[in-house]
């Protein structure tokens, strides 16, 4: 027997009920009755005309999955004292779980995908991207940071991944910075033109640490500005700040400046190793030759997983910003319930975060797709910011209560010494 505490209907929240009455289901009319909240809840009771027992179920926080477990003991503490009416209450409940249960068989009935489809699926998702978004990355869009400031209904949280992000990108372009500049003053400082004279990979080599060095530092200063303003900013305006065009262009300019401001040194580094071996060039003895194969083959592998791992790195981003993830509520499949990942297997989420991706960013047949999934965030951010107002309106919180006491019985107080003339003020 499932047990409750005992409670009335609450005579504010019925007639705010009946007042606003919704007119269609719940939003989670395909969601098991199980995964409902105590807001779905009361908005179902209301369809069907039950505004105190919506009230009644509200203050005692029953959600789905307890209203599943509610017996006929449970429904005369809740107030319902006529038997047939709760037998009838027990069995719409029940007849509404088979309605869910049944829509999500039907329209769930798509066999999970394979280790094939889903490497398949990617494949084409990268082909597709890389004309969707030719910045290979989704943070390296103006939509990132615009998607952080739109799906996150809590400022402090859009404060503090924006701190987080400069502070990571500042450490990147001091570390960039130092190698760089260091190699240079020792390049400079130990040359000896006589013993080591100068060959092609040297102005080379130079030529990519100035550019590593100019692009961190300026991304370093950049970095440091913003930083700096951004903790200045108050968290309740933040969601402003973040959505500036300005603040936009500023974030987007260190993004790029520190990611791509570490390539030349990483290209520097390559073409110092070829160089180590060039000049060793002699491979009388067998050492050396292996040396240089050794040599070869490390500059080979570097190539080859640099030009790998971007691939997957821009998947996730996107993942992020398209497939939804971004959402402060979990993004739940049709016909699934919440903890749907952690049932998946990998290749089935992965292909399911592939198709939401590929279906988001379709800018063939919507060319300002970008915009519109920023758009789709800031409602939904909307929706949860409604619902939490809503939830803290109907909410009796004990401390409100025992202050709005307090505040009148110290107006009574004052107003029985201003009576009496304690005051020392003529009546």
């Amino acid at each position: 027997m499932a047990t409750i505490a005992p409670t009335s209907a609450n005579k504010l929240v019925n007639e705010h009920v009946s007042e606003q009455r919704p007119t269609t289901e719940p939003a989670a009319a395909t969601t098991p009755l199980s995964a409902w909240n105590k807001i779905q809840v009361r908005e179902w009771f209301i369809l069907k005309n039950l505004n105190i027992l919506a009230g009644a179920c509200y203050e005692a926080n029953i959600d789905g999955a307890l209203l599943i477990e509610l017996d006929t003991e449970a429904w005369k503490e809740l107030g319902v004292t006529s038997a047939i009416e709760r037998a009838r209450i027990i069995s719409s409940v029940k007849k509404k779980s088979r309605e869910i249960v049944a829509t999500r068989v039907s329209t769930n009935d798509v066999p999970p995908p394979t280790l094939d489809d889903f490497i398949s699926d990617d494949k084409k998702l990268i082909k597709h991207l890389e004309k969707a978004t030719p910045q290979v990355g989704a943070e390296h869009t103006p939509f990132w940071l615009l998607g952080v400031a739109s799906s996150n209904p809590e400022p402090a949280d859009i404060k503090a991944h924006v701190l987080r992000f400069l502070g990571m990108y500042n450490v990147c372009d001091l570390l960039t910075f130092t190698i760089g500049s260091q190699f240079l003053l020792e390049s400079a400082s130990n040359h000896d033109p006589e013993n080591l004279p100068l060959t092609w990979f040297d102005p080379l080599i130079f030529f990519l640490c100035s550019v590593s060095c100019a692009m961190s530092g300026i991304g370093l200063l950049a970095s440091t500005i913003l930083y700096n303003t951004a903790s200045s900013v108050h968290e309740v305006n933040f969601a402003a700040f973040a959505r500036a065009p300005a603040t936009g262009k500023t974030m987007l300019f260190v993004n790029d400046l520190s990611i791509f401001g570490f390539g030349p040194l990483i290209m520097a580094s390559i073409l110092s190793t070829l160089k180590i071996a060039h000049q060793h060039n002699s491979y009388s003895t067998p050492l050396e030759i292996a040396c240089a194969v050794v040599i070869s083959l490390c500059v080979f592998a570097f190539i080859y997983l640099m030009s790998k791992f971007p691939v997957h790195i821009a998947l996730t981003t996107h993942y992020s910003l398209y497939g939804g993830l971004m959402a402060a509520e979990e993004v739940i499949p049709e016909g699934e319930t919440t903890g749907w990942a952690t049932r998946w297997s990998p290749e089935e989420v992965g292909a399911f975060l592939n198709k939401t991706c590929h279906k988001n960013t379709d800018f063939k047949s919507n060319p300002d797709y970008g915009m519109d999934m920023i758009r789709s965030y800031a409602k939904r951010t909307d929706e949860i910011r409604s619902e939490a107002t809503e939830e803290e309106q109907y909410t009796t919180r004990p401390d409100d209560i025992v202050a709005q006491v307090s505040a009148v019985l110290a107006a009574k107080k004052r107003r029985s010494s201003f009576d009496k003339g304690e005051w020392g003020l003529a009546r």
